[in-house]
């Protein structure tokens, strides 16, 4: 096979030559190394006439076959020397030791021949046949200690890298040298490696997270595994992939057979992810007003296994009102990458509007992508709470619906006496205020004794008064004066952005007290046009409606010729037609039907008489 081996053979040729002048017997060549390991000597040719007698100028050819050792191979030498014995014609019996040929040195052995001729050892070089290699394999399982399907650090990988002696010759000082798992000049096995035997390692590394960040997960090593041959010589070999067929030879081994050594390269099963938490701190007591803030946190967490680099988070409202995302915390070693133990903080805040208001709630959800090294891109939409789901984060408004209503009266004397009369005109102002916090609509007035003229405002903003919409007119009646007031409440109705309806009961302005009627006073009076004196009970007095809200109210009746008929001072509402004048009529001074003219003075001339024609009628 062109290799030396232990078992292999070297052939030795003896040429025993008669170089003298007499003819020699008792022929004898013993090879000590030869027989000694079992081997024989033989006589293969040159006794031409086959006497058995080594006859001047003969040379006997003899052949003696040496199984090499291993201790042979590793000596790199095998040395041998074989002695001739004969006898001469005188009955001498003489030795003679080999000569090497190829050796200058020609050493003469302390044989018994005549000559003394060189006879220095064969030394037989077994070095240039050896083979001083190696074949390092290196291979890796991961350990998925939790089961996951993903690699995490704190996980392994187990490598196991096994030696094989692929020479023919000892190797010694065998160490490995394994950067990634910290070794360096580990003994091999013994440190010694006969031809043929196999040493393995086992070698358990522990996954890093720069091990998942770096490369995409994928952990490359090689090993290298240092040796001497016999002479001393220093060789290495790195470890060899056996699943890569790539086969390269690393430049910076110097093993003699330039085998392939690629690296054997782990592909870890990473995973990238990205989670978003996005919460809203809100005053959830106080009625919400435009403007108030919704304090937003963004909490960025990475429940994958390689780190993440631009990470970025993504909210449309925001951004379209202007509105900053800021970081807060969380890098913690400020390298800029999200790795799998950090949480990011930002925060943003939002004010809210009035539609966010009148909504009832602002809803609003934003997105957070980050890259790994494997150039893939994970995204995540928020939630409030939970990193496995995506719901919106909703922030409920306070609504506080309100609505106010001040009425006010103005009488209007229309006939101009400074009276309160029958007919004469109640205006009536109403003003409405939204007084609550969300828009109304659809706003009207509802009177119970007057029909209001306006309206309904179409919206009426949080804080909008209104004045101008609403008014009405009342017509003072009979009963008004008997009462002596007006006595008026109205209500407002409004509908919230659900339809719900909002009312208030109408305020009086002038007065302290909430939600209180409007009072119109009716201090009048009203005359009668005619009366019945006739005693049935019904209209028998001249009754003047109101004259007791006066006092010292005079009244004097004149007849249609201009003579006073009846004073009275104070007048108690009593004139039964009945004369009290200079005329005295039948039947106890009853005044015959007729009109009557009459002046009606109330509290003592403060006002201005009031005059008229009353007629009487039995």
């Amino acid at each position: 096979d062109g290799v030396l081996n232990e078992g292999d053979f070297i052939h030795f040729t003896i040429s025993v030559e008669n170089s003298g002048n007499i003819t020699l017997t008792g022929i004898q060549v013993a090879d000590d190394l030869v027989t000694n390991a079992g081997g024989t000597v033989s006589l293969v040719s040159g006794d031409t006439d086959s006497d058995g007698v080594l006859d001047v100028g003969e040379t006997w050819i003899y052949q003696a076959d040496y199984a090499v050792t291993q201790a042979d191979i590793d000596s790199g030498n095998v040395s041998n020397q074989a002695v001739v014995t004969y006898t001469d014609s005188n009955g001498n019996t003489l030795t003679n030791a080999s000569d090497d040929p190829a050796d200058p040195t020609d050493n003469d052995n302390s044989d018994t021949e005549p000559n003394d001729d060189p006879d220095d050892v064969t030394n037989v070089d077994l070095s240039i046949y050896w083979i001083k290699t190696i074949d390092v394999q290196k291979t890796a399982v991961f350990n998925d200690l939790n089961g996951d399907a993903i690699a995490q650090p704190g996980e392994t990988i187990t490598y196991t890298i096994t030696v094989n002696h692929t020479g023919n010759v000892m190797l010694n000082n065998v160490t490995l040298d394994d950067a990634l798992a910290g070794i360096n000049q580990q003994v091999v096995g013994n440190g010694s490696m006969a031809p043929g035997t196999t040493e393995t390692i086992t070698v358990v590394y522990t996954i890093t997270q720069d091990d998942l960040d770096s490369n995409c997960g994928q952990v490359c090593n090689q090993a290298v595994v240092n040796y001497q041959d016999p002479q001393a010589n220093q060789y290495n070999n790195y470890s060899d992939d056996p699943t890569d067929p790539a086969d390269i030879d690393n430049a910076n081994d110097n093993d003699p057979a330039n085998d392939a050594d690629d690296p054997t390269c782990m592909n870890l099963p990473v995973q990238a992810g990205i989670a978003l938490i996005k919460s809203a701190d809100f005053d959830s007591v106080n009625c919400t007003q435009s403007g108030d803030l919704i304090t937003y946190t963004f909490e960025v967490s990475n429940p994958g296994s390689t780190s993440l680099h631009n990470v970025q988070i993504d909210d449309a409202v925001l951004t379209n009102l202007g509105i900053s995302i800021d970081y807060v915390s969380g890098d913690n070693d400020g390298d800029q990458l999200l790795d799998v133990d950090e949480t990011w903080l930002y925060t943003a805040n939002y004010p809210v509007t009035q539609t966010d208001i009148d909504t009832g709630h602002f809803d609003n959800q934003a997105e957070v992508s980050g890259s790994d090294n494997c150039g893939n891109t994970v995204n995540d939409l928020s939630d409030p709470t939970d990193v496995t789901a995506d719901n919106i984060t909703i922030t409920d408004m306070v609504q506080c619906p309100e609505i106010t209503l001040e009425k006010t009266g103005e009488f209007v004397d229309l006939n101009d006496n400074g009276l309160v009369d029958v007919g004469d005109v109640i205006t009536y102002n109403f003003t409405v205020t939204n007084s609550g916090n969300i828009t109304l609509h659809n706003v009207s007035i509802d009177d119970p004794i007057v029909a209001v003229v306006g309206g309904p405002i179409s919206v009426l903003l949080p804080g909008q008064t209104d004045s101008q919409t609403f008014s009405a007119n009342y017509v003072i009646t009979k009963e008004d004066l008997a009462n002596g007031s007006v006595v008026n409440q109205a209500t407002v109705i409004g509908y919230d952005p659900d339809n719900n309806q909002i009312t208030d009961l109408s305020d009086n302005p002038e007065t302290l007290a909430p939600n209180d009627p409007t009072i119109i006073v009716t201090i009048g009076i009203e005359i009668p046009e005619i009366f019945t004196p006739n005693g049935d009970g019904v209209n028998d007095t001249f009754e003047i409606i109101g004259l007791n809200r006066f006092t010292n109210v005079s009244l004097k009746i004149y007849n249609r010729w201009g003579t006073k008929v009846y004073e009275s001072h104070p007048y108690n509402n009593d004139w039964d037609g009945r004369s009290q004048g200079m005329m005295v009529y039948d039947e106890a001074s009853k005044l015959p039907v007729g009109t009557y003219y009459y002046v009606l003075q109330l509290d003592d001339n403060v006002l201005k008489p009031i005059v008229g024609w009353v007629y009487l009628d039995r």
